[in-house]
């Protein structure tokens, strides 16, 4: 049954739109809501469906989007009972609002009411005499707009729907409203671009979420070069490499706590007008935009994880102190080559944010205020770095998310952790070297730390006894990335490089890098984000350690041989979720590689597990408990499920098989004995007794 539609007196023109084909146009509002008992809180799960969304400037109807006060919007809803435990029984239908953190609701006479956030307060939007099951249609909710107070901020849009003592929410519909009018500066500048929050910055707030299509192979080809990032097929097309596809998983992952540095780079690239992938315009990349601010944050996720991986490329700066940066700053707003990242760090460099100036101000007594479009707030003109160039200092406080408390961030002369970046590094940029002599750790996540110790006890990364970053390795970096609360990269020399002659198992051993893994406790688990992985890059190879998901205070131990082609796991190590290991390995002499991805690990309990590759097959190794701490269990083999990846000159192919086993104190050695069949480039699940793709077999050699 349908709804009337509704007023919204919240400061959007309106546009009443025909009704949609619910089922197929609008998006779901998350997973399915369960029903909650008011009373008890005793749960039904999966029983609500909510769909909607907002259309904005005639684009497609979408659950987040970035409006100006005088834009076109239409609110939409739909509400589906997923199950007949509630079947023809009547109902009552919600709207809710929070603004900037303030909770409202609208009622039937469409007026607005402050809301407590006890949905026994809530007061019904409108009546449904039955529900029905699986309609398409459910409720609908019309237009929304404003005719009193402008309102700047997010909002979020909230359905409700009860029966009796029973009541179901939905996942918001996300609204950022900015102002109409651009940002304006008052008083004098020493220098300034062509440059303000409001148009030129984006309209939505750095965001951490990623997507599978955020980078295209061609991206990543930028990045690497042909010679080490493809194989070439007979027909001269480029077919990315076992460790090439696992960079650019890395690539897309590693923005996953935010991508600030690419939201910064990327507004001053379209200022500039510049071209990108054959875009040229702003229409390009989104019809009817007229500016930056028009931008949906859909159109630009390609554009602006492009300019997040490239802060990779960034050259080793010579150490400015505050007041040379400031003359930077000014020296570059002279010039056709502005200043699109300005780099803000902690002063051990453990954390790192990145903004862009856009104007100086001379306050006297040798302070200056350098304005800066800070992507975590859109359009907003108030924000400045302070740098007092007499002084040699420099502040700059802001917050994770508006929620979040301040962190500031201060230096003086001999801090160095404040430095510019101006456009033309980002836009020519030589591939990246991956020689080897160095070896690159990142957590793809935030919220989470490492401590990597050499084969010479020597430390890199957070202690998580002080609470502090430590780095006793002679030539190793602390690399900060980009966005507030991220952990740091860490960069190591390879020292211990001596080639292992047959099967010294104890020299490879010897020459790992030990990590201990942990996420954080008290407010920095605010900051953590849920699933991470662990990189380690070793020249044209790489290991991943993925699906940590850390409780608070918890740690673990893994380790990762230099040449990222051997890794190490012991069954304390496994978690609620338990970790996944991948290793690559290419051989351009035979143009083939493979990616070897473990799962669902179960370990016997007191044995460690070793992964390796050996020439271009796997090795699994279970290393039983000594005599001394013997292993009593009932389980005599650990048990593991596989995927292989193989590439080549002609393409990928795969096999996966579940539940297979090491035997306490064997090594076993990995055979594909029969590849998954494929379909137009991608891999099918054959028609096997187990389901699986391909058949792998397991050796047992020692």
């Amino acid at each position: 049954m349908k709804l009337k539609p509704f007023v919204l007196s919240c400061c959007l023109t309106a546009l009443a739109l025909p009704q949609l084909s619910i089922a197929e146009e609008l998006p779901l509002l998350g997973k399915a809501a369960p029903m909650i008992d008011s009373r008890s809180f005793s749960m039904l799960p999966d029983t609500i469906q909510f769909l909607g969304g907002t259309a904005v400037n005639d684009m497609s109807i979408a659950t987040e989007v970035n409006v100006k006060l005088t834009d076109v919007v239409d609110i939409q809803g739909s509400i589906e009972l997923r199950n007949s435990f509630f079947e023809n029984a009547p109902a009552s239908v919600y709207i809710f609002f929070s603004l900037n953190g303030k909770w409202f609701g609208m009622d039937e006479q469409q007026q607005f009411y402050d809301w407590d956030e006890d949905v026994r307060t809530l007061k019904p939007f409108g009546r449904i005499e039955a529900l029905i099951s699986s309609t398409p249609e459910g409720a609908y909710l019309g237009s929304f707009y404003q005719r009193q107070v402008p309102i700047i901020g997010d909002l979020s849009v909230h359905l409700g729907l009860s029966v009796g003592q029973f009541f179901a929410r939905s996942e918001p519909i996300k609204i950022r409203i900015n102002n109409a009018e651009p940002s304006k500066l008052k008083g004098d500048f020493v220098a300034k671009e062509d440059f303000l929050p409001n148009p030129d910055g984006f309209g939505f707030e750095n965001y951490t979420s990623v997507l599978n299509t955020d980078l295209t192979d061609e991206d990543i080809i930028d990045f690497l070069g042909q010679e080490q990032g493809c194989y070439l097929s007979p027909q001269g097309k480029c077919i990315l490499t076992a460790y090439a596809r696992q960079f650019k998983q890395q690539a897309i992952m590693s923005a996953n706590s935010g991508h600030c540095h690419g939201m910064a780079v990327a507004s001053v690239h379209l200022k500039k007008g510049l071209p990108f992938k054959g875009k040229d315009k702003l229409t390009d990349f989104q019809s009817g935009a007229a500016t930056t601010m028009d931008l949906q944050k859909s159109a630009m996720r390609h554009l602006i994880a492009y300019y997040f991986i490239t802060q990779s490329f960034e050259p080793k700066l010579k150490p400015q102190k505050p007041s040379e940066v400031l003359q930077t700053i000014i020296a570059h707003m002279e010039t056709n080559d502005p200043i699109a990242s300005l780099g803000i760090y902690k002063r051990d460099h453990s954390e790192g944010h990145a903004i862009t100036p856009y104007a100086v101000q001379d306050k006297g007594n040798g302070e200056f205020w350098v304005y800066v479009y800070d992507n975590n707030y859109p359009d907003n003109a108030n924000l400045t770095v302070k740098i007092n160039r007499d002084q040699e200092t420099w502040y700059y406080e802001t917050r994770v998310n508006p929620n979040a408390p301040i962190s500031r961030y201060e230096g003086d002369a001999t801090s160095n952790n404040l430095e510019v970046f101006p456009l033309s590094i980002y836009e020519n940029f030589s591939p990246l070297d991956s020689s080897g002599e160095v070896v690159e750790f990142q957590f793809a996540g935030r919220g989470l730390q490492m401590l990597i110790e050499n084969w010479n006890e020597q430390r890199i990364g957070y202690d998580f006894e002080t609470g502090q970053h430590v780095n006793e390795i002679e030539g190793a970096e602390i690399v900060p990335v980009f966005d507030v609360g991220a952990p740091p990269r860490y960069r190591l020399p390879v020292i211990d490089k001596d080639d292992i002659t047959g099967d010294d198992m104890d020299k490879l051993l010897g020459q790992m890098f030990g990590i201990t893994l942990g996420a954080l406790s008290g407010e920095a688990v605010e900051q953590q984000t849920g699933t991470t992985s662990l990189f380690m890059q070793a020249g044209k190879a790489m290991a991943k350690f993925g699906n940590i998901n850390l409780v608070p205070g918890e740690k673990f131990n893994v380790a990762i041989h230099p040449n990222a082609q051997i890794a190490y796991l012991n069954s304390e190590s496994t978690t609620t979720q338990k970790p996944t290991i991948s290793l690559t390995v290419d051989d351009k002499d035979k143009q083939q590689g493979y990616i070897y991805e473990l799962s669902d690990l179960e370990l016997v309990e007191g044995t460690d597990l070793i992964v390796m590759i050996s020439e271009l097959e796997l090795d699994v190794i279970s290393v039983a408990g000594s005599e001394e701490e013997p292993t009593f269990t009932q389980l005599d083999s650990s048990t593991y499920s596989l995927r292989v990846t193989q590439v080549g000159t002609s393409g990928q192919r795969s096999a996966r098989s579940t539940k297979l086993e090491v035997p306490v104190g064997a090594k076993t050695r990995i055979h594909v004995k029969q590849w998954g069949e494929e379909s137009d480039g991608r891999v099918r699940t054959g028609d096997r007794e187990d389901g699986n793709e391909g058949v792998i077999e397991v050796e047992i050699i020692e």
